[in-house]
């Protein structure tokens, strides 16, 4: 557990970096237009950012549903909507969308994405549902040790 938990220490720290700077560079282009970062700019977009990030970790002491979520939304549109998205509009001039292997991409990827978006919508209501004692199949995926009343024995 130490080992895992250093691990993810690092991982945290690394995303930091390789994450953050492409984040801050893409913001910038889209507000002003330009590849070129002002010191001014640079520094507003940061504190922003830093602020940003210290609101959701005040707001939710839960990260893990916060990631949950994050995950479900964004993962999903990254893994699966936008691959789907590049494959459809590579297809070759003339070429119809209605083929079979079209279809079935889009009819997978969709329901994959259906899926994390739910899995991010259930989340959202287990933060939101005071009372999980009525709602038994939010509380199987709450808790990890089953308890009589919740039916995930």
């Amino acid at each position: 557990m130490t080992v895992a938990t250093l691990l993810i220490g690092v991982v945290m720290v690394s995303n930091i970096a390789t994450n953050y700077f492409p984040f801050r560079g893409i913001t910038i282009y889209m507000i002003t237009g330009k590849q070129e970062i002002t010191t001014k700019l640079n520094l507003i977009i940061t504190i922003c950012f830093q602020f940003g990030t210290s609101i959701v970790c005040i707001m939710f002491p839960q990260v893990t549903d916060v990631l949950s979520i994050f995950g479900g939304i964004a993962s999903t549109c990254i893994c699966y909507l936008v691959p789907l998205t590049i494959y459809i509009r590579l297809r070759k001039p003339g070429e119809s969308l209605f083929q079979f292997k079209y279809i079935a991409a889009i009819f997978y990827f969709s329901f994959l994405c259906v899926v994390g978006w739910l899995s991010s919508l259930t989340i959202i209501l287990q933060m939101t549902i005071k009372d999980a004692h009525s709602y038994s199949w939010l509380a199987c995926q709450r808790n990890q040790i089953p308890v009589p009343w919740s039916g995930c024995e």
